[in-house]
C-alpha cells in the first residue's frame, strides 16, 4: 500500500522522498542538467521486468533508454501527477506531459525524458528497458 506524508505541495525529489517515506528511493547519477532523477518502485518483477514506477525528475534529463518487447507491444506508459514532463512521441514529435497527461511508448521504441523545473510521475514498463550510457 502506497501512503504518503504530505505536508506541502511536492516540488523538489528531496520533497518526494519526505513524502513518501516508505519507499526505497534510488537516485540515478547518469543525468543531463543540474538537478537529479530518482524512481522508487511501487510493485513489479525483476524476472518478469514488469514494473510500476514512481519517479521524480528535477532540473535534467533521465538516461535515454529503449523499451523491450515487440513494435505491437505497449513499452512504457507515463502519467504526470505534478510538473511538467517534456518527452517526444514514438514519431518523433516532442511534447509537453502535464498533470494528469499519459502518453504511451511502443515496444522497442527510446526517449529520454526531461524536467525544466520539477516533474512527478508513475510509469509502467511491461518488460523493463535497455538503457543506452552514450545516446
Amino acid at each position: 500500500m502506497l501512503e504518503a506524508v504530505i505536508n506541502s505541495p511536492i516540488a523538489s525529489i528531496a520533497d518526494a522522498m519526505k513524502a513518501f517515506p516508505g519507499l526505497k528511493w534510488r537516485v540515478h547519477e547518469n543525468v543531463i542538467g543540474e538537478g537529479g532523477v530518482a524512481f522508487a518502485k511501487l510493485n513489479g518483477s525483476s524476472t518478469l521486468g514488469d514494473f510500476l514506477i514512481l519517479a521524480a525528475i528535477e532540473n535534467a534529463s533521465a538516461e535515454a533508454h529503449e523499451h523491450l518487447g515487440e513494435p505491437d507491444e505497449e513499452g512504457e506508459l507515463i502519467w504526470t501527477l505534478e510538473g511538467e514532463l517534456y518527452d517526444t512521441t514514438d514519431d518523433g514529435e516532442t511534447i509537453i506531459l502535464k498533470p494528469g497527461d499519459k502518453l504511451r511508448h511502443r515496444g522497442g521504441s527510446s526517449h529520454r525524458p526531461y524536467a525544466r523545473t520539477f516533474w512527478i510521475g508513475i510509469f509502467r514498463q511491461n518488460k523493463g528497458n535497455k538503457v543506452h550510457f552514450n545516446p
